[in-house]
């Protein structure tokens, strides 16, 4: 092979390598910024970033500690990918059995348990047509009354869960989803909205420590 040949091979495979990392550096910061305009509303908070994956947020929102996830979700069967907000309120709740309440179920939502929950709850008149319940107890769940005063919350198309468990409760919201353009052509995730809304996290932690209050009122069966 002539020099001037295996200079120009060089060349470009130090150019793409170049490209990779740059490309990868800005994935990292765009990322790394989902939180950014949210920091505020925490009287203290840890943001964690496991290389160009999506930050974890550990704070302290009025004197409760959450903890949010932002997930992705690129399975090849969906059309266009997700990106999933879970917001964990890390709290007691007087009763040992799980309650999962999820909407418009698909299969293949990995990011919740139902499928792991053996029990399947019948859903009362007026609760979502397109949702489903299940638990590991339903004898000792939280009660269907505690929750369906919030049910106006699930009128949100974008909502997706509520699972209630001893530890704690957890709302999952649809925060994004995929440009059509970049996943369809190019088959890039790229989500259009860079950094999650300060109304959008507050409205969802304040249903969560509602939700929290109403089942803790009624106290273990």
């Amino acid at each position: 092979m002539r020099w001037d040949a295996l200079a120009v091979i060089v060349a470009a495979v130090l150019g793409l390598a170049w490209l990779y990392r740059r490309d990868r550096a800005r994935c990292r910061q765009r990322r790394g910024e989902f939180f950014a305009d949210c920091l505020d509303l925490f009287q203290s908070c840890r943001v964690v970033q496991d290389d160009v994956d999506y930050p974890v947020l550990d704070g302290k929102y009025r004197g409760h500690a959450f903890r949010l996830e932002p997930i992705v979700d690129h399975l090849t069967f969906r059309k266009i990918p997700s990106l999933w907000l879970r917001v964990t309120l890390i709290a007691p709740v007087p009763y040992p059995g799980i309650l999962d309440l999820l909407l418009r179920p698909r299969g293949g939502e990995f990011y919740s348990p139902a499928d792991e929950l053996s029990e399947a709850v019948a859903l009362p008149p007026g609760w979502p047509a397109d949702a489903e319940i299940r638990s590991d107890d339903p004898a000792h769940m939280p009660p269907l009354a505690c929750i369906e005063p919030h049910l106006p919350l699930f009128a949100d198309p974008r909502m997706k869960e509520l699972l209630i468990t001893p530890r704690g409760l957890r709302l999952v919201y649809q925060a994004d989803q995929a440009q059509r353009t970049h996943y369809a052509v190019l088959r890039q995730i790229e989500f259009a909205g860079v950094r999650l809304s300060v109304g959008l996290l507050r409205r969802l932690m304040e249903a969560a420590l509602q939700i929290h209050a109403s089942v803790s009122s009624t106290g273990s069966p």
